[in-house]
């Protein structure tokens, strides 16, 4: 769910009902769904302190131990707990739906955010180098800075999912279907990913220490460079080692060599088969894309940057060609309403020029 680094190159991993810790080749499992249960989000601060946020509270992990701060006692009035980040001065911020939060001084305090909106649903969080705090809300993303608010309003500001503060002070924000590079000065960079490179959703932003931008799409992973243009687009299948989903990225200092690109493009065949009472389904339309919607227009592959359709033959079997190696989902329609799987355990293993079979699917 969210991946962070500290200081030292150590990288903590909060998964769904798990915490980890990898250091060097080491991997260890540092929690689980007990505590510190399904962390959503994590920071680090400059003393190695790892902070992150849950339904329950805000817990932090330090010393070796696990420590809970529940929400009802320490941040009151609190509801759904959206993020969390460490600034430069090691206060820690949290922002729930109605409210933000800081830790400093080794108590919890409310934040004054009255100069913003009277109910600005906050979201999203982020942290300058410069102390900056970037925070996103239903009118835009509030930026506090040298102790004054102020909102950031390029587009549609409502959908933002990510931000990520560049090392020049510039911040880069992605919403959903549009990517933003909003300058010091407040000069606005719109870019299109569909257009750009090829993207119907952004996911992810980060940048690294040397300031270029990583871009998590459902197109693969594009790297620019700090004005926004691209330096490598890793299009599903391009890189082996990196098939399938990226749902978070974090750097070490300035970030990886980037590496050389073939240019090809690792591709297999999926096969698989739609049964009900053990018996093949004919004439059934089925659908393979990264991320089939639950609620479309006209199918749940429609609006996908890539899609393969086709119909099951008489035995229920159907087959896809030329599918590129990463994640994706099914959609299946053998009669008046569509069936859904977010995932199939398939695509990121296949190697190129296999064919990958996929457990027969019961539509009962």
């Amino acid at each position: 769910k969210d991946i962070a680094v500290d200081a030292k190159g150590v990288v903590y991993l909060a998964a769904i009902g798990g915490f980890f810790r990898i250091s060097g080749d080491k991997v260890e499992e540092l929690g689980d769904y007990q505590m510190p249960g399904s962390l959503d989000h994590i920071a680090i601060g400059a003393d190695g302190t790892v902070w992150g946020v849950s339904y329950d509270g805000v817990t932090r992990y330090q010393g070796g131990k696990f420590i809970r701060d529940e929400k009802e006692k320490a941040l009151p009035g609190a509801k759904l707990l959206e993020d969390i980040v460490v600034d430069a001065a090691g206060a820690v911020w949290v922002a729930a739906s109605d409210f933000l939060y800081k830790h400093d001084a080794g108590s919890w305090q409310k934040v004054d955010t009255a100069a913003i909106d009277d109910k600005p649903f906050f979201g999203t969080l982020a942290a300058g180098a410069d102390g900056t705090i970037y925070a996103k809300t239903m009118s835009g993303v509030a930026r506090l800075r040298k102790g004054a608010w102020d909102v950031i309003k390029p587009g549609d500001f409502v959908n933002v999912t990510t931000m990520a503060p560049t090392p020049a002070g510039a911040l880069v924000v992605g919403a959903y279907s549009e990517m933003y590079i909003v300058g010091t000065d407040g000069a606005k960079n719109k870019i299109n990913p569909k257009k750009a490179f090829g993207a119907g959703t952004v996911k992810d932003v980060a940048v690294d220490g040397s300031g270029r931008i990583w871009v998590s799409t459902d197109n693969g992973t594009v790297i620019l460079d700090g004005d926004g243009k691209v330096l490598q687009h890793w299009v599903p299948g391009s890189i082996r080692e990196v098939a399938g989903d990226i749902e978070a990225v974090a750097f070490v200092g300035g970030g990886p060599a980037l590496p050389t690109l073939s240019g090809e493009i690792g591709k297999g065949t999926v096969t698989g088969k739609l049964l009900r009472a053990g018996k093949g389904v004919a004439g059934a339309t089925v659908e393979l894309c990264p991320s089939p919607g639950m609620m479309f227009e006209k199918t749940p592959c429609g609006d996908a940057v890539f899609k393969r359709s086709a119909t099951t033959g008489a035995d229920g079997a159907f087959s896809f060609a030329d599918v590129p190696i990463s994640h994706y989902g099914l959609a299946m329609k053998a009669g008046e309403k569509w069936q859904i799987m977010m995932s199939l355990d398939c695509c990121e293993a296949m190697q190129p020029g296999d064919s990958f079979e996929i457990p027969s699917i019961a539509l009962d």
